[in-house]
């Protein structure tokens, strides 16, 4: 079954990332393992009903070109575990 991820055109981007519809309706992301896949049918309804706000992209297309990276705004909290374990 194909399924989507539905973008909100209104957020634009995160960085580089464009912000996705999360799970069960709980705001936008621009992180995939919180945005919601959506069958064919429910996608276009909600592209339907808010073209100018949403539009809908193919999981397997988007997914095939996700990278992991690391968000260097974490490197304190990485420093404080690594002086905690005497890493440094």
């Amino acid at each position: 079954m194909m399924m989507y991820y539905v973008r909100n055109k209104d957020a634009r981007f995160l960085g580089n990332a464009p912000v996705w519809w999360c799970k069960d309706g709980h705001g936008y992301s621009a992180y995939l393992e919180k945005a919601e896949r959506f069958t064919t049918e429910r996608a276009k309804k909600l592209c339907r009903e808010q073209p100018d706000k949403f539009e809908m992209w193919p999981c397997h297309l988007i997914d095939a070109e996700t990278h992991t990276v690391f968000d260097w705004q974490a490197i304190g909290r990485i420093q404080q575990e690594m002086d905690k374990e005497g890493l440094k």
